[in-house]
Formats: C-alpha cells, structure tokens, sequence
C-alpha cells in the first residue's frame, strides 16, 4: 500500500543479510561495510571511520578492516554482511537464509552473534530458513508459509509443541510419531491382551525433568511403554516429546487421563 518513496524510505530502515554474501571483491572489508554510508552521501570521513570500525568490533573482524573478502572464511564473510547491514542503524534485519552455506558450529556463531545484535541494537530480525533447529535457537515467533500464504503464526513453544497446521505438522515431523503407531500395528510388533492407548505427550519448561510417568504409573496403577520421544530446548526453555503406550483396565485409561491435564502436559491421543 506505500508510494514508490514512500517505499524507498521503508527500505532504508531494513538491512539485509544475504545467502551468497554479497560482498564487493575489489574492496576491503572496511570499504564493504561503508559502502552504504557512501549511497546515502554521508561524506564526514571521521563518522565513516568509527561506525564502520564500531561494527567491525561487534562482530569481531577489527583485524580484518584492511583485508579482501578473498581471503576470508565463509563465516567472516557473513560477518561483513552483517556489519554492512547494520551501518544504516536498521529498524529491521532481513536475514534470507544467511547460515545454509555455513558448517556447523560456523552456522552457530553466526546464530550468537544475530542474538547479541537483537539484543543489544533492539531491532526486529526475520529470519528467513527451513531449518528448525535454527528457529528453536533464536526465534521468538514463527510464521509458516506455504505456496506463498501463511498458513501458522504462533510464538516458537506454541507453534513447536503444539503445531496446528498440516504442513507445520509436516514440517516438525509431528507425523513420524503417528507412522511410528502405524508401522507398530502393520507388523504386529505391539498386539497383547491389554487395553492400550497412544499417547503424545508434550513437556515444557522445568516439567521436562520431573520423573512424571513414574508418579502416573503408580498413581494409577497402569503400566506404560517409552515407544519414541526427544529432549531439546527453544531458546533455553526445555521442552520434551514422548510417544508412550499406556495398558491397563480400561476404566482407569479413560480417568488417568486427567493427570496429564492437572500437570499441564499437553497430550494428543493417537487412534
């Protein structure tokens, strides 16, 4: 709905963090990061020194200022673009899948360093990727598209521990717990004389180590199987999945089921 300026002003406000790096070979890194500085025609060349050397401290390549980004690693590259993005003071930082060429701990740096910027420089970033892992280590929320609409917006516990759509389902895997179920029945692998259900249970925060099956278990006197689960954490709060199968009198099933609700653990029941 903005103006053409009214859209080129916008833009102004966002830094952008590219894929490829986007870096000019022919200068250094210093000449990379104030690049922008010279677009917008700030000429003072002491305004130009200390930002661009402020932002080479911050993300550690103050040695650097002085060399071609030939000569660096991918992870010091990714650096540059995110001190060049930065030079304008952004409201926004648009990061467009700024780790999938990065090894792993190279990728985690970079995940660091995006937090301590969010943090210290109070801006908004979005970061554009398919790999869960990195929304868990630093998202606050998330927004799911698919075929170009989004179909799940939700804070990041919410949309991992409780996913509502069938392709952020998908995306979370939330459907290997129920083909697990399907392979188990196929091959006759879990068929005894009890009643059974199947149950996902989600943990969240401290509860993840709380022995709660334990106190389930005797409380009700039913018997349960570990059958599929994972601990992790979403930026520092932990949570947990568990895929059990509960036997007993089916009386006491359908009543144990409480339990879970009185102790705040989510539970889907797989039929």
């Amino acid at each position: 709905q903005l103006s053409k300026h009214e859209l080129s002003e916008m833009r102004k406000q966002i830094g952008v963090i590219f894929q490829s790096f986007n870096l000019l070979n022919s200068k250094t890194v210093f000449e990379n990061v104030a690049f922008p500085l010279l677009v917008n025609n700030v000429k003072d060349k002491k305004i130009i020194k200390d930002k661009v050397n402020d932002l080479l401290n911050i993300v550690g390549l103050s040695k650097f200022a002085h060399t071609y980004p030939n000569n660096l690693s991918g992870g010091q590259k990714q650096r540059v673009g995110i001190a060049r993005a930065l030079i304008n003071n952004p409201r926004f930082l648009l990061s467009d899948e700024a780790t999938s060429s990065l090894d792993p701990e190279t990728t985690n740096s970079i995940l660091d360093l995006l937090l301590k910027i969010n943090k210290e420089f109070n801006l908004t970033i979005f970061l554009i990727t398919h790999e869960i892992e990195k929304i868990k280590k630093i998202c606050d929320s998330v927004a799911v598209i698919e075929n170009g609409s989004i179909v799940e917006c939700a804070s990041t516990i919410d949309l991992i521990t409780n996913p509502q759509h069938e392709f952020t389902k998908k995306l979370l895997q939330q459907t290997e717990y129920i083909e697990f179920i399907r392979n188990i029945l196929d091959q006759e692998l879990y068929l005894n004389s009890y009643n059974h259900k199947y149950l996902i249970l989600t943990f969240i925060g401290n509860g993840v180590f709380d022995p709660i099956l334990s106190k389930f278990s005797i409380k009700y006197n039913l018997n349960f199987s570990i059958l599929k689960g994972d601990v992790g954490f979403i930026k520092n709060i932990p949570y947990g999945k568990l895929l059990i199968c509960i036997t007993g009198d089916n009386d006491k099933l359908e009543h144990s089921l409480n339990f879970f609700t009185e102790n705040k653990i989510h539970y889907q029941i797989i039929n």
